[in-house]
Formats: structure tokens, C-alpha cells, sequence
């Protein structure tokens, strides 16, 4: 297989095999249970087991403290996530397989870092930032038509209550870049540049990264009717939290997970659903479509 090199947001060399061995790792484990199917429904009735001796403990010594109880239902809870996070991997890794792209699903914090001090107008928020499920593609074999995905999790914290939050990001390289910097959020801003379009105008806010009253007009410019028609209905397809144009790179960050795994079920069978692999690579293909369909009105 050729080692086919990727572009990376951080400039760091990615290729096919850059996370083979964990990737290797990742087949290992679901070998292993289409292997043995059993193994995970006998852990689920297991942690069933002990959720029910524990609930039974809990009544009759009276122990009416639902923090005791809720011990019974931890390891529920994990065994769940782990597989769950499992179905996701495998999912995504297939996808990239496929495709001929290159993925990670390792947590990164010194990524994370980086992709901040990069783009810090959309990125650079609360603390114990994580990078993770990352993807790096193109489309055919043109690195031009390169794109960089992943989740991106940090911390809020309000008083004593922290609270993390997940962000799906998309960084795609685009054709030519535009003679401004900006970002458009879906709150947030009241000082923010307005267009001719008030359904627009109630759906982003417009903040210039530069300070520069000609930059303005170059992105009222950037930002032509039709534009504004695509981004409009994009806005009303996805959970949005920004899309921010800087060089030649337009970012998307979503609210959550913009995809989820809807139709495997390792609990019922060890075997991939290829209607998740579609989902996600449809996904990936409308993210790319956008800045190409943009690029059309900008000349």
C-alpha cells in the first residue's frame, strides 16, 4: 500500500501508516469479540447482575442514600460508553479505510493546544482542551482539495460546577484565500457587521478578525447574496456554533457530535452497518461541496 501524505492544519507529517499500529490494535479487539459474541452480552448481564444484587442490598438494609445506589449503575455505565465508543472508532476507521484517509482517535492535548494558538478567534475557550476521532483526507488524490477533522472537548467552569463541552471541527483547505478574515457565529456579537439579508442577519453574527474598515467591505463582498442563500440553509440543516474564514482555510465548528452511530449494534450483532459508514461520508462530502460552491460567487 502507498503511503499517501495528507496536509495537516499543524503542518506535521501525516500519512496512511503515521497511526497503523494503533489502528492494528482498534481490528484486533473487534476480531476478537465477532470471535467470541457471547463475551459482550455475558459482561452486559454480568453488570446487570450486580446492578440487581446491589439494588436488592441497597432496600433491605435500608440504605435510602441514592448516592449508594448509584454505584450499582457505574459499571453499567462504563461497559456501555466502552463498547459504544468502540462501535465509533471502528466506524470511522473503516470510513477512512475506504477512502485511503488517515485516522486517529487517540486523545491529543498538545494538538488541541495547537489548533488554538492557530485559530484562536473560534477555538481558544475554556481549559483542558482534548483533540480526538481525528481525520485527515481529500477528495480524489488532489492535496488542494485536502480537509482535517476531529472533536475538540474542553472544560467550562461556573464556581465550583465544570462542565465539558465537544465540538465537531472541520478545517478545509480552500482553493484561493480570501483578502479578509472573519467568522460568522450563531450568537453572540451585537456590534456585528450586518448584511442586506435580515433572515441572515438573525441567523449569524459577523465578527472582523481585523480592525480595518476596508476589511468590511471586503467581506460584505465575500459575503454576496448567494452566499448568504447557501450558508442560510446550512444554518438551518446542521447545529452550528461558527464558520470562520482565515487564509485559505474555512472552519466549521458544530454543537456536539454532528454524526452519531444510528444502525450498529455490537450488543446484537459484532458487524458494522454500512448505512453509519454512508452517513459519515456523506457528511464529509457536504462539508467539502461548501467552500467550492462559495468560491463560485467570490471572483
Amino acid at each position: 500500500m502507498e503511503d499517501r501524505q495528507f496536509l495537516d492544519p499543524l503542518n506535521e507529517n501525516v500519512s496512511l501508516l503515521s497511526f497503523a499500529a494503533y489502528n492494528k490494535a482498534l481490528l484486533q479487539k473487534v476480531e476478537n469479540y465477532r470471535k467470541n459474541p457471547s463475551v459482550i452480552k455475558l459482561l452486559l448481564a454480568a453488570c446487570l447482575f450486580f446492578l440487581i444484587i446491589w439494588s436488592g442490598g441497597w432496600v433491605l438494609l435500608k440504605a435510602y442514600d441514592p448516592r449508594i445506589l448509584i454505584i450499582g449503575f457505574l459499571p453499567l455505565f462504563f461497559y456501555y460508553s466502552y463498547i459504544k465508543k468502540l462501535e465509533n472508532e471502528v466506524i470511522l476507521y473503516l470510513l477512512c479505510e475506504r477512502n485511503n484517509w488517515a485516522f486517529n482517535s487517540v486523545k491529543s492535548t498538545y494538538r488541541a493546544q495547537g489548533l488554538m494558538n492557530l485559530f484562536p478567534q473560534v477555538l481558544d475557550r475554556g481549559k483542558q482542551q482534548e483533540i480526538y476521532n481525528q481525520i485527515w483526507g481529500s477528495l480524489g488524490n488532489n492535496k488542494k482539495n485536502g480537509f482535517w477533522s476531529g472533536i475538540f472537548s474542553y472544560v467550562l467552569s461556573s464556581g465550583r460546577n465544570s462542565k465539558r463541552y465537544e465540538k465537531t471541527v472541520f478545517i478545509i483547505q480552500m482553493n484561493k484565500p480570501l483578502t479578509c478574515s472573519f467568522s460568522l457565529f450563531r450568537s453572540g456579537y451585537r456590534d456585528s457587521i450586518k448584511t442586506e439579508s435580515e433572515e441572515f442577519n438573525k441567523l449569524y453574527r459577523i465578527r472582523n478578525h481585523e480592525k480595518s474598515g476596508s476589511s468590511e467591505e471586503e467581506i460584505i463582498k465575500a459575503l454576496s447574496p448567494s452566499v448568504q442563500v447557501r450558508l442560510i440553509d446550512f444554518a438551518k440543516k446542521f447545529s452550528l456554533d461558527c464558520i470562520s474564514f482565515q487564509d485559505n482555510c474555512m472552519t466549521v465548528l458544530f454543537n456536539g457530535k454532528v454524526w452519531k452511530v444510528k444502525h450498529t449494534n455490537f450488543f446484537k450483532s459484532v458487524t458494522i452497518d454500512a448505512r453509519d459508514i454512508k452517513g459519515y461520508d456523506d457528511l464529509v462530502r457536504e462539508m467539502m461541496e461548501l467552500p467550492s460552491e462559495m468560491l463560485k460567487f467570490l471572483d
